[in-house]
């Protein structure tokens, strides 16, 4: 088990998440996700959330993956305390909402976002990514959105007013602003 992040919430409330292959992780019940998606996969694991209060009770804690690999690296609470994660993805099978900006995985890894009520209820998952590796390492949450920093190694998705619109090299830096919408802004 492999913990990458924490936060707070204005009331005190510690958020953590991380990457797990363990099969008896203390996931609470009618979590999102209360198995591991690929539990027969010795080299793969999935990202776990996990929401304590301020005296450090468990509230809610869920796996969150597909087939293969998932790493959320970053989390953020908003003013409503929902629970926003972002990391990477090699899965094919990523569980995104409906309403996902990008749905399938557009190259060998993906960026991925994920926000959650402050209950553990998912509110929307999404990819965003080129056809090479690109991954979330840190979050910042506003009022009506939230920013993702990580980096990029191809072509990556960008808008049209972007500070630099082609791969400068083996790796770059990526930032997107993801709008409650949610629209995309890079």
């Amino acid at each position: 088990d492999d913990p990458y992040g924490v936060a707070l919430d204005r009331s005190g409330g510690l958020y953590g998440l991380g990457t797990t292959c363990s099969g008896n992780f203390p996931v609470t019940a009618g979590a999102f996700q209360t198995t591991l998606a690929d539990p027969l996969a010795s080299n793969f694991y999935d990202s776990f959330v996990a929401a304590f209060d301020s005296t450090g009770a468990r509230r809610w804690i869920t796996y969150y993956g597909g087939i293969n690999s998932e790493e959320f690296k970053g989390v953020a609470i908003n003013s409503r305390r929902e629970v926003i994660v972002a990391g990477g993805a090699t899965s094919t099978v990523f569980p995104v909402t409906t309403n996902a900006w990008q749905s399938t995985n557009g190259g060998l890894d993906d960026i991925v976002v994920v926000k959650f009520d402050s209950n553990g209820t998912r509110l929307y998952a999404t990819y965003y990514g080129g056809i090479g590796y690109e991954s979330a390492n840190a979050l910042l949450a506003g009022k009506t959105s939230f920013i993702a920093a990580g980096f990029a190694n191809t072509t990556f998705l960008v808008t049209a007013n972007a500070a630099q619109s082609t791969s400068g090299g083996s790796r770059d830096g990526a930032i997107a602003k993801f709008c409650d919408l949610p629209v995309v802004r890079v």
